[in-house]
This record gives structure tokens, C-alpha cells and sequence, in this order.
């Protein structure tokens, strides 16, 4: 009946719904990264194999998938705490073991084994995320900032694919 139907809609979309909000509000809404710009990060940022690359906020997976392409032997995982971009990026990721999805807040994990992290963030929480984890971080973990410039201190660089908005990449000791 159609009011079963509604309840099932309603079932399906509010855990959705929800936690888009949720993410939205703790991090940043899902902006998906554009192509331009994740050919850019892909060429600039220097992983080797066996690193580990944390990539917060991953939305639908993408730049863990083009890194991945690029660098198959390093270790890729992705935290993304709103429910359709997640489902997404497991899909999209399934055929790549070197790739981890999963749904978790990434204000409760640790991050000592990471080399490279990769963020885009709204300014403000961003700023507070670094400076409560970058104390863990190994002193060259190299933090790639999309869109905002989080501390005073000046990037060890930036990547500026044209049309594009910035990332700007740090060393975790520049926190400390």
C-alpha cells in the first residue's frame, strides 16, 4: 500500500539524510573534489609504496581511487561519516584491496601510522581537527589542506592546478 511504501521511503532516506547533516555540521558537507583538481594532487603528492594515506572526509571515494591508480603499492583509507557518499566510495573502491572505506567519525581514530593525510574541511574544523592529532603524527607526515590554509605557517607547498582552488600541503611538525 502507499503508506507502507511512504514508511519505507521515509526508512531509507532519513538515515541519509541524517547523517549528511551530522557531517556537514563535525566536518564539512560533501563537496565532491573536482577531476581537474585531483589530477593535480595526484601528480604533486609524492607516495611511495608502502605508505599509509589517510584521505578524511573521502565523500564518494574518488581521490583515494585516482592516488590508488597512480601509487597501487601504498595503503589507502578513507573515514567518511555521511551514509550516500560512503556507499558510494565502498562500490567504487570494492576491486582495490589497498583501499579501506569506512564509516567512523575521524575525531576517534589514530593516525600514527599515517604518511599522508588529505582533508577538505570547512576553516574552522578543520583547524581544530590538526591541532588535536597532529601531536601523534610522525613529524614528516605531509597534510594536504584542500581549499583552506588551516595554520599561519606557509605550505611546504601548494598545488594550484589552474581553475582549480588550492591545496595546500604541510608537514605535521609545522603544528607542533
Amino acid at each position: 500500500t502507499a503508506c507502507k511504501f511512504m514508511i519505507w521511503i521515509v526508512l531509507i532516506l532519513l538515515p541519509i539524510l541524517l547523517t549528511a547533516a551530522i557531517a556537514g555540521v563535525k566536518g564539512a558537507p560533501w563537496v565532491p573534489t573536482k577531476r581537474g583538481l585531483i589530477d593535480g594532487v595526484v601528480a604533486e603528492l609524492e607516495i611511495k609504496p608502502g605508505m599509509t594515506v589517510y584521505d578524511l572526509g573521502c565523500g564518494d571515494g574518488r581521490v583515494l581511487k585516482a592516488l590508488s591508480s597512480k601509487q597501487p603499492h601504498a595503503n589507502y583509507i578513507g573515514h567518511e561519516l555521511s551514509l550516500l557518499p560512503f556507499l558510494i566510495a565502498k562500490l567504487r573502491t570494492v576491486k582495490n584491496s589497498n583501499i579501506s572505506i569506512v564509516f567512523k567519525d575521524v575525531t576517534r581514530t589514530d593516525y600514527t601510522d599515517a604518511d599522508v593525510i588529505f582533508l577538505f574541511w570547512m576553516s574552522e574544523t578543520s583547524k581544530k581537527l590538526l591541532n588535536r592529532m597532529t601531536k601523534d603524527l610522525k613529524p614528516d607526515c605531509h597534510i594536504a589542506v584542500e581549499g583552506w590554509k588551516p595554520v599561519k605557517a606557509e605550505p611546504i607547498r601548494t598545488i594550484r592546478p589552474e581553475n582549480h582552488i588550492p591545496v595546500y600541503v604541510y608537514r605535521a611538525s609545522q603544528w607542533r
